[in-house]
């Protein structure tokens, strides 16, 4: 290999303007460009060229390339070129400008405590404007060996240094400082994030975990599986023996990852500065921003929320009717089944305290509370049913249906029928298996005593009495909030999400559609929801739904309403408005997008099932966002002009 008096020498000899014209980083460009472009150089020579010498001019085209990107004029290119194409034709010298140095730190750098990736603080000064030592590099540190999740290098062990400064007590890592106890995020997101104590993940392998979740229903498990399979046959060294810290991905490293790249671009995007608690598990550090975040689209509502577009808006010519320009937005809304344990009094919105609890703090009295429904007896001990006879025996009858074998094979089914595997519970775990149960079941108490779950006998018993059985509902297990309520424009984008805590109740439904518009200005001139009929009965004294055409969408006002309902058939009939109509027949809007986009929201059930209530407000209402964010892309890739209606009205 040439040392560098023989390049010196060999400059001197064939350019020596090359010296005072040509710096480091460009002959590193020169060497590492022309190497990658053997191949090409190769084949513009004649058929008799020897490819083991290098030619002896470049093609003009590699000229034109080396001149814009090293910003050198053709002729010194050339004279490059005559300077160091034995070096680029030397496979030997070329392999070693090219190695990854990954191999050398590993091998003889973290044994020194230096680390192909090690992590400091942004700034070797305090950032505090008002700090004695403002302009006093900080010399206190401290090093702590870590792990990082990488997609190109796998899992790469690394160090994490941190600086103090003595001056004002605030402590920099490489992704905020702490003061007061107190974490203050950076601006600018890093392209590394710590994720966990010891553990980082460059944001690219968040992203991927993000990008997993959102096209493909992927849980966190699966996301380490698609990770792990990627680095299977992965060339980078893996981590040291030795070392403090091993490279397995956890699932709460995953979760952890995507709450706070979803925090702090957030943040960004605001102008804000994430606070976070410095003590305490990372899963409860990150609480207080996420209920800062989900109040505040409860509040305010999606970035969404006025979305509009060529697809979900209509403009028509109304001029001969001295009217100008018309206008005709749309939304349609429905709900999907997918929610989280909640308390077991309706419509109680209080969280849990633990997932597997019945009852919130306030109702937590109603543990000793028979949980036949409309009874208010206390419970018998060691039942959750009362003396009542009735009762007792329903009790028993849902202990041995619980114990059975056919009925664990039966929840088992069920669960692999919810969703993945890695969201099912461990084999043979009866306490986990019995969340599978319906929130309530009915049980029929036969003339002869015997009690029978409605579920397990659906077929009409052949001695039933002229007078019926008896029918007891129980709610034995945890219950679960009613569904997820969305109204969705017919493009395709969610305009607002809910949750419901009990039934689909027609006043729920008015007050959601009041809460998601009222105060910004705006409304839409049609919404439409299978059960507009009803909703049109329930707010017909209402004056703020006046100006609002409820209509049903189409495929539920042609298969399951009444002809003979004069509202249903006059007021929320969309035949009955023109400008729902689109050519040749068809309909303008797509009326079906909210159940189509249900399919999607359903896909999360295996997943979010078990979240606490702040966690699964916020993973699906970042999971809409950047669902929106896509759908709104496309929409302008397409010329649909997409926009908001701020502004405008």
């Amino acid at each position: 290999m040439d040392s560098l008096d023989t390049i010196l020498e060999r400059i001197d000899e064939i350019a020596p303007s090359l010296r005072s014209q040509l710096s480091l980083s460009q002959i590193y460009k020169f060497l590492l460009y022309t190497s990658r472009l053997k191949n090409d150089i190769i084949l513009t020579q004649g058929s008799s060229f020897n490819i083991e010498d290098p030619p002896t001019f470049l093609p003009p085209v590699v000229v034109a390339f080396l001149s814009e990107v090293l910003n050198l004029p053709g002729p010194l290119v050339d004279d490059c070129w005559d300077v160091f194409k034995n070096m680029v034709w030397n496979k030997e010298y070329i392999q070693a400008l090219q190695k990854d140095p990954e191999d050398d730190f590993q091998s003889f750098g973290l044994k020194r405590g230096l680390g192909i990736r090690t992590f400091y603080p942004p700034s070797m000064y305090c950032l505090s404007q008002n700090c004695p030592k403002l302009n006093s590099a900080m010399k206190r540190s401290d090093s702590q060996a870590v792990v990082v999740h990488t997609l190109s290098s796998g899992v790469l062990p690394a160090y994490h240094v941190h600086l103090l400064c003595t001056a004002c007590h605030k402590t920099y890592y490489h992704n905020y400082y702490v003061h007061n106890n107190i974490r203050y995020y950076y601006q600018d997101i890093s392209e590394c994030l710590q994720i966990s104590g010891h553990q980082f993940a460059d944001v690219s392998v968040i992203n991927l975990w993000i990008v997993l979740m959102l096209t493909s229903w992927t849980s966190a498990f699966g996301c380490i599986q698609a990770q792990d399979s990627l680095q299977e046959h992965s060339p980078h060294p893996q981590l040291p023996p030795d070392w403090q810290f091993g490279d397995e991905l956890r699932n709460p490293y995953v979760w952890e990852g995507f709450v706070l790249l979803s925090l702090l671009e957030d943040c960004k995007r605001r102008g804000a500065q994430l606070q976070l608690p410095n003590n305490g598990p990372a899963k409860e550090r990150l609480i207080p921003a996420m209920q800062a975040r989900n109040n505040r689209i409860y509040t305010i509502g999606q970035p969404e929320k006025l979305h509009r577009c060529d697809v979900c808006t209509r403009w028509y010519d109304l001029t001969e009717q001295g009217q100008g320009i018309g206008k005709v937005s749309c939304v349609v809304m429905d709900g999907v089944t997918i929610g989280h344990p909640c308390c077991s009094v309706h419509n109680c919105q209080i969280p849990l305290a633990n997932q597997r609890h019945r009852f919130c703090p306030t109702h937590t009295a109603r543990n000793n509370i028979c949980s036949i429904r409309d009874c208010e007896r206390d419970i018998v001990p060691g039942t959750l049913a009362c003396n009542v006879p009735a009762h007792q025996a329903v009790w028993k009858h849902h202990q041995a249906r619980g114990q059975a074998q056919f009925t664990l094979r039966a929840r088992l089914q069920r669960a692999r029928m919810a969703g993945a595997a890695s969201s099912m519970p461990a084999a043979g775990d009866v306490e986990n298996l019995e969340d599978l149960e319906p929130q309530e079941t009915v049980f029929a108490l036969r003339a002869n005593g015997q009690v029978v779950a409605e579920e397990d006998s659906p077929e009409e018993c052949p001695e039933k009495p002229e007078t019926g059985n008896q029918k007891l509902r129980a709610q034995f297990g945890r219950k679960r909030t009613h569904n997820e309520q969305i109204i969705v424009a017919p493009c395709g984008v969610i305009i607002a999400r809910a949750t419901f805590y009990g039934a689909e109740a027609l006043h729920t439904v008015a007050k959601f559609i009041k809460d998601t518009y009222e105060g910004s200005g705006f409304k839409p001139e049609h919404i439409m929801f299978d059960n507009n009929c009803g909703l049109r009965r329930c707010t017909q004294n209402d004056p703020w739904f006046d100006d609002i055409k409820l209509t049903v969408d189409v495929f539920h006002h042609e298969k399951k309403h009444s002809i003979n309902d004069l509202v249903c058939q006059t007021e929320c009939n969309p035949a009955a408005y023109a400008e729902l109509k689109g050519e040749n027949g068809g309909w303008f809007f797509n009326s079906s997008i909210a159940e189509q986009t249900n399919v999607w929201l359903a896909g999360y059930n295996a997943i979010c099932r078990e979240m606490q209530v702040d966690r699964f407000n916020f993973f699906l209402d970042e999971l809409i966002m950047r669902r929106n964010q896509v759908i709104v892309e496309k929409l302008r890739h397409k010329g649909k002009l997409p926009g908001y209606w701020t502004g405008l009205l």
